[in-house]
């Protein structure tokens, strides 16, 4: 093993900053080893899980929270969304609350949308089930006898939710929001229209 000339050249990177260009798998592999040594990277690799899918959420989640620079902070931490002592500091008991994350399509999401990040607020959840965990989709629209929210019914009839929300915004009937097909920029309201339900 080589001593001195590989450690040294990379605490002199450290201290310039760390723009160095690493040459070598074997650089790479020592940087990595003398990163978990350090005093300063230590609290990395305590669990493992630092490049993990729920690392990151647990971090982003922290950042929108709590970070007042933070460009999503007004949506969050600006009203009042907090993160609970318990997971505040501590990625493992957020793991230990939440679990793995069970697929690439959930993230987390909170029950009651005014609520806190805690364990009794958050679970996994699809798109689907967070858009209908929203209050301007959770809407339920009553039609031919079946009750949906505006995302159900949007992916019951194939077009956009937000395509389906602005046709009640700007006034459509539910008849007519629910039966037309999406029209093409060069069509007008009811105009080369086709029904679809």
């Amino acid at each position: 093993m080589v001593e001195g000339g590989i450690q040294a050249d990379f605490f002199k990177w450290v201290r310039q900053g760390g723009d160095w260009r690493l040459r070598t798998l074997f650089d790479l592999l020592y940087i990595d080893m003398a990163i978990k040594m350090t005093k300063k990277g230590a609290h990395l690799f305590k669990h493992g899980m630092c490049e993990s899918d729920e690392y990151n959420i647990w971090t982003l989640m922290k950042g929108r929270c709590l970070n007042v620079k933070n460009k999503r902070y007004p949506e969050w931490g600006g009203r009042g969304i907090t993160v609970c002592d318990r997971w505040k500091n501590d990625f493992m008991a957020f793991y230990e609350d939440m679990g793995a994350r069970p697929s690439i399509s959930h993230s987390l999401d909170r029950i009651n949308n005014d609520g806190n990040y805690d364990p009794e607020n958050c679970r996994w959840a699809t798109k689907m089930e967070q858009s209908n965990n929203r209050p301007r989709w959770v809407r339920l629209i009553e039609f031919r006898g079946e009750s949906m929210t505006i995302t159900q019914w949007a992916k019951k009839i194939g077009i956009g939710r937000k395509t389906l929300y602005d046709r009640f915004e700007n006034g459509w009937t539910t008849e007519e929001a629910l039966t037309t097909k999406k029209l093409t920029s060069h069509h007008q309201r009811g105009v080369h229209s086709t029904r679809i339900l």
